[in-house]
């Protein structure tokens, strides 16, 4: 007989979601654990048996692509030691290398992926910039010779229902130019591009995704 006044302490019952995040917090820790311990042998169980090496990533992109760049340089190079890695800037461009790997990640400032007057000196003003559709070679010439090339077309998008494309050289002057639709003035600057593509031959297979 149980006294009077004392009772049994309620059983608790811990939801499922709390008992399987415990779990996988005991679980990352042995992971740390063991991760620790393997620093001081030549391998880890976080680490890739095997690396590639001689290896590059190049993306031609725009400035908000470039914030992704950083991100994925970040991510990388902080398993890297000091002087194992370098960083070469340009006006255009930024290398990021992993000596120990012969690899690298780049950066290159190219918006309309042809030829534009807004590649070197940044025109903000969408009316005043001009695309030079039928031209590449210059921007071209610094993705020749990648392992993986990554193209990004945002920049298009946000210059209007028209812009200015000129085709010939600008050496002669930004005159003669003619507005077009700017899903016109991209297909011809695509076109271009393709048409690059296909005549390196460097590129075996080439994917397309679009985002809302």
């Amino acid at each position: 007989m149980i006294p009077s006044g004392i009772m049994n302490p309620p059983r608790v019952k811990l939801p499922l979601p709390i008992i399987i995040t415990t779990i996988c917090v005991l679980l990352f820790i042995a992971i740390l654990y063991a991760e620790r311990l393997s620093f001081l042998s030549s391998s880890s169980i976080l680490r890739y048996k095997t690396c590639p090496r001689k290896h590059n990533k190049l993306k031609s992109r725009d400035s908000l692509q470039r914030n992704q760049w950083e991100s994925f340089v970040c991510l990388v190079q902080g398993i890297i030691p000091e002087k194992q890695k370098s960083m070469k800037r340009g006006r255009v461009y930024l290398v990021f290398k992993a000596k120990e790997y012969n690899a690298t990640i780049e950066f290159y400032w190219a918006p309309f992926l042809v030829e534009s007057n807004t590649d070197i000196h940044i025109i903000g003003d969408p009316k005043k910039r001009i695309i030079k559709v039928d031209e590449i070679t210059e921007r071209a010439k610094n993705w020749t010779g990648v392992d993986i090339l990554v193209f990004n077309t945002y920049v298009w998008w946000m210059s209007g229902l028209r812009i200015k494309a000129l085709w010939g050289s600008f050496a002669n002057g930004e005159e003669g130019y003619e507005e077009l639709d700017t899903p016109v003035a991209y297909k011809l600057g695509l076109r271009t591009w393709a048409n690059w593509i296909g005549a390196t031959r460097m590129v075996s297979s080439v994917s397309m995704r679009q985002s809302p």
